[in-house]
């Protein structure tokens, strides 16, 4: 779930930071801070209620690891089956985790294409992609993947100090 989690909300951070300000962040931004706001049990709750039979749709399973049926299914469908019934768990446990992560790595590329080097590495002429992959993003994503507790307390003193 980490290397989904980061596979999403990194690529998300980074055009964040880049079109910092346009409309496309700030409705992200609005539709990430609501996933972060909201615990993940109430996220729960509402999507069986949504997609689990009980007001709207019927699409995933209410209860259970397994179908009833399971033992009768083929081989090649239980594994299917078993990460059916997990996609709605799995989806409310991970919504804060990629909203925490989008900010902290837009944050964070933002704070590196400010620095002296990135106005360097343009001055020299780089293409734009040269300069966020070749530079910002070493740099940037050493606060993201030192784990989560360890970057907000990095990034809250590089805020501060």
């Amino acid at each position: 779930m980490l290397l989904l989690s980061y596979g999403v909300s990194i690529p998300l951070g980074i055009r964040k930071a880049v079109r910092d300000g346009s409309r496309f962040d700030v409705w992200t931004s609005g539709v990430i801070v609501v996933g972060f706001a909201v615990p993940g049990f109430l996220l729960g709750i509402l999507m069986i209620i949504l997609f689990a039979g009980g007001s709207f749709f019927d699409w995933f399973p209410l209860r259970g690891l397994v179908s009833d049926n399971f033992a009768e299914l083929p081989w090649w469908q239980k594994p299917l089956d078993y990460f059916w019934h997990l996609t709605l768990p799995l989806i409310a446990l991970s919504v804060s985790s990629f909203a925490t992560t989008t900010l902290l790595t837009k944050n964070s590329f933002i704070d590196e294409i400010g620095k002296q080097y990135v106005v360097t590495a343009r001055a020299k002429g780089l293409s734009e992609h040269k300069v966020l992959y070749g530079h910002v993003f070493r740099n940037a994503m050493l606060i993201v993947i030192a784990g989560f507790p360890g970057s907000f307390i990095l990034a809250f003193l590089q805020a501060r100090f």
